[in-house]
């Protein structure tokens, strides 16, 4: 036996899935139950650092958010207005959206900050504080898609381009 393989007993709870997919694959071929054990050859892995990957997120989900927040948890007019009524959601001034944007972005490489690798279809939970009444968090981001490859590792280069979707 090589120094690079590595020999499981077909017992093993970590190999039913692959012996299953192996049976179905090819049914007429019994050499599993011969031998009682696999062998798997393990190869050199190389490292792939995504170049970009597309997030989709709510399409006004910091609009929302904020607005519920100063509305219900204290924001920065307090809990009500003078007149004794929620304060009125604003529209947001370009300048506003692009800060808004910048925010999310943070807010979106933050929660991809947590993963070692990521892989189409993650989900990710923004680090946004969760509604003040309900305490529902914030919807998540979505992994929609990644470049070069389907999955690898996150570097300080990696564009994110943030799809911005209707929940």
């Amino acid at each position: 036996m090589s120094y690079s393989t590595v020999l499981f007993p077909e017992s093993a709870d970590s190999l039913q899935s692959f012996l299953q997919a192996l049976r179905k694959v090819d049914s007429s071929r019994n050499s599993l139950q011969a031998h009682r054990s696999v062998e798997i050859r393990i190869l050199d892995v190389a490292k792939i650092h995504l170049d970009t990957i597309f997030v989709t997120v709510e399409r006004h989900l910091l609009r929302n958010h904020d607005d519920v927040q100063t509305k219900f948890g204290g924001g920065p007019n307090g809990l009500w207005g003078k007149t004794g009524k929620s304060v009125e959601a604003k529209k947001y001034s370009k300048r506003a959206a692009a800060d808004a944007e910048q925010r999310l972005t943070v807010a979106v490489r933050e929660a991809l900050g947590a993963q070692r690798i990521v892989h189409i279809g993650d989900v990710l939970p923004i680090p946004l504080p969760s509604h003040p009444i309900t305490y529902a968090p914030p919807l998540p981001a979505r992994i929609l898609f990644c470049e070069p490859v389907s999955q690898g590792l996150l570097i300080s280069t990696t564009k994110i381009v943030l799809v911005q979707a209707r929940p």
